[in-house]
């Protein structure tokens, strides 16, 4: 069985083809084209090459496609992409711009040319989708909430890797817990794992906090959801100086 995981980025078009046994994994083919302007000349080209390489002799002998989607309105953990799942997908794109439109574009494309291979999404939220409710709130308004103000939690997938391995590795259950410390940097999601599943997460629309303990500035624009569906925040109003009077006369000659 072989599997093709494709990871599309805004500019970008990465993938890797995995031979599945019932005994081992094998890497058959890895590959990438950067700055894409043209998603479907970047499919024709990702599929030549992995004919080239000896890969694959059709484009039938690949038994799925895997996506590393990031996040939907209401759907999360691993699941086949339908086009309700695609359109919830929608719905979450002004949470995540920069990923969720080429993701969309790329899977509806790979269905076109390849209409019976299943296309199969496991999202960056997955990891976190048994966190209590209390984890996923911040100190904001129902209807905040609703428009996609929340704790989502994200880079799930390796969160999840670098928890089981390193306890896999060290043979010590412990170790999901403490594997939050190991894999954070500046600019990183810091959360809690723990074997299969998370239970909390900083990883959000909110402020970062950065190795060194500097806090980054909240990206206000990821507020546009919220504010259409409610008032908008109100600027802060800028306080006036006071002009000083300038005394009459003249101060030559004082000193």
């Amino acid at each position: 069985m072989k599997i093709l995981v494709a990871n599309l980025g805004s500019t970008s078009l990465k993938w890797r083809l995995f031979a599945f046994t019932s005994e081992e994994v094998a890497l058959l083919h890895r590959g990438g084209i950067e700055r894409v302007k043209d998603y479907p000349s970047a499919i024709q080209d990702c599929l030549e090459q992995l004919k080239e390489a000896g890969a694959i002799e059709e484009e039938l002998e690949l038994s799925a496609i895997g996506f590393k989607t990031v996040l939907a309105q209401s759907v999360t953990g691993c699941v086949a992409l339908s086009e309700e799942v695609l359109k919830d997908m929608e719905a979450g794109n002004q949470i995540a711009p920069a990923h969720n439109p080429p993701y969309l574009t790329g899977i509806r494309l790979f269905a076109e040319r390849m209409p019976h291979t299943p296309l199969v999404g496991l999202f960056e939220t997955a990891f976190y989708q048994w966190m209590p409710e209390t984890s996923k709130r911040y100190g904001v308004p129902q209807s905040w909430f609703e428009a996609g103000v929340r704790r989502w939690g994200f880079h799930g997938a390796s969160h999840k890797f670098i928890a089981e391995r390193s306890s896999e590795l060290l043979g010590r259950e412990d170790v999901a817990e403490r594997a939050r410390q190991l894999y954070v940097n500046v600019g990183a999601a810091t959360s809690t794992p723990i074997l299969l599943h998370s239970g909390s997460s900083s990883r959000g629309l909110a402020a970062i906090f950065t190795v060194e303990g500097r806090q980054a500035s909240v990206e206000f624009l990821r507020l546009q959801p919220v504010w259409k569906h409610g008032r908008k925040p109100a600027k802060a109003k800028k306080k006036k100086k006071k002009k000083r009077k300038k005394p009459k006369g003249s101060w030559r000659g004082l000193y």
